[in-house]
């Protein structure tokens, strides 16, 4: 993958996430949703969430400019999260 015409390394779950994410690029896409279609497991919410946390947080940390400053994966309270929309 490249980003701004760098090459970005990403695990095949951080690939397979992302892809989720984009899919449905600036909706929330929920923490069981992604897990299931991302890392391809079934889990309950409260399991859901602590998984996909440390794939979200490694894509931050390659994608971001700020990791700590999210702008392009953002956190939906309670919901999971939302890659988002791309500008034109």
């Amino acid at each position: 993958m490249h980003l701004a015409g760098e090459a970005i390394s990403l695990t095949p779950s951080e690939y397979n996430v992302l892809l989720v994410l984009a899919a449905q690029a600036g909706q929330a896409i929920d923490y069981v949703t992604l897990v299931k279609e991302g890392l391809d497991y079934a889990a309950e919410s409260w399991e859901a969430k602590e998984l996909i946390k440390r794939h979200i947080y490694t894509l931050r940390q390659k994608l971001e400019r700020d990791p700590t400053s999210p702008q392009t994966i953002a956190n939906v309270r309670a919901v999971g999260y939302r890659l988002a929309a791309a500008s034109r």
